[in-house]
This record gives structure tokens, sequence and C-alpha cells, in this order.
């Protein structure tokens, strides 16, 4: 029950930051959503940073996930794509999280987080360039630098859901994601590689 309501309150506190941004986050907020009093909200969580610390555990945790979580049977070009599918699946499901992904104010209101998101955000993008290295050294992918293939790729995909956050949801961000994967595709695919 405890790991319940404790969830419960993360899961308040991300839709509140999603509505109205992590200015509007309090802990007495967060107990009259969640039906508690503020107090009762500090048994769980003992600060507003030690409550959006926890948050971004769990988003850190989610990405992890989504990183391992590709086929190592697949080719370069088609890990690169799964782990973009994935992350754009978990978003549908999970459009709040967004709001604290893509937010400036989620680096600037704390530098302990900024710290433990950082390190994360480092990985995956190279993560990324070691993929497109490889695939590059079996002739799949262009000769281009990496690095700037790699930012290229994560930025469309970041303009997307901006644009479907703006949208406010209106269109599915995986299907949009995979005709944004393909053009990516058509851009970078090695015109000797049939794939």
């Amino acid at each position: 029950m405890r790991n319940e309501r404790k969830e419960e309150i993360l899961n308040i506190a991300i839709k509140i930051i999603d509505d109205a941004g992590f200015s509007a986050l309090s802990m007495k907020r967060v107990g009259k959503i969640a039906g508690i009093s503020e107090p009762a909200v500090y048994r769980y969580f003992k600060s507003k940073e030690i409550l959006i610390n926890e948050i971004f555990n769990k988003i850190i945790s989610i990405h992890k996930q989504i990183a391992d979580k590709y086929n190592d049977n697949l080719n370069e070009l088609d890990k690169i794509e799964n782990i973009l599918l994935e992350q754009l699946k978990y978003y549908e499901k999970n459009r709040e999280i967004t709001a604290l992904i893509f937010s400036s104010d989620a680096f600037s209101y704390s530098k302990k987080i900024k710290d433990k998101i950082s390190p994360i955000l480092k990985e995956r993008e190279n993560l990324m360039i070691s993929l497109i290295k490889e695939a590059q050294k079996k002739g799949i992918i262009k000769k281009m630098d990496p690095d700037h293939l790699t930012k290229m790729i994560a930025g469309s995909i970041m303009l997307l859901i901006v644009n479907w956050r703006m949208e406010n949801f209106s269109f599915s961000l995986v299907e949009k994601g995979k005709i944004l994967i393909d053009t990516i595709k058509t851009i970078i695919i090695s015109k000797d590689d049939n794939l």
C-alpha cells in the first residue's frame, strides 16, 4: 500500500508539472489532489526536491530499459530504429513524461537533477554514435560525422515530440515517428546498401 501511494504521488507530481510547469508543483497541491494532507505527502517525500529527484530516477530507469531493449541480432541501423520507436511508444503511453524531459526548467531547477540527467543523455548519445560508426564501417550508413548525424536524428525526434505536444497529442506519435525514421533512413543509408 505504501509503494502504491508513493507511486500515486509521483504520478500526480508529474501531471502537475505537465499541466503547469515546475513552478506550480508544491507538496500542498500534490496532497490536495491525492486526497491527503500536506504532512502526509512529506512522510513519503521529505522535500519537494526529493520528490522531483524521484521523478527523474523513474525517468532514468525507463530510459535505461529502452536502451537495453534492442535486439543484438539486428544490424546497427535497425537497432537505432528500434531504440527510437521504443522511446516513442513509451512517450505515447506516458505523454506527461515529455513535459519533464523536454523542459528547460528541468535542468535549471536543480544542479542535482542536471548532474543526474546529463550522464544518461551522454550515454544514450554515445550509444547512438557507436551504432552509427559500426554501421558506417559495414557500409550501411553514409560516411558523415557520427556526432552530427546523432544530433540530427535526436533533434528530429525531439521536434516531432514537441509538435505532438503543441498539437495537443492529436496524432499518433509512433506512426509519425515511423514516417520520420523512414525519411531519415533515406537520407543516411548508403546507396550501395539495399536495406
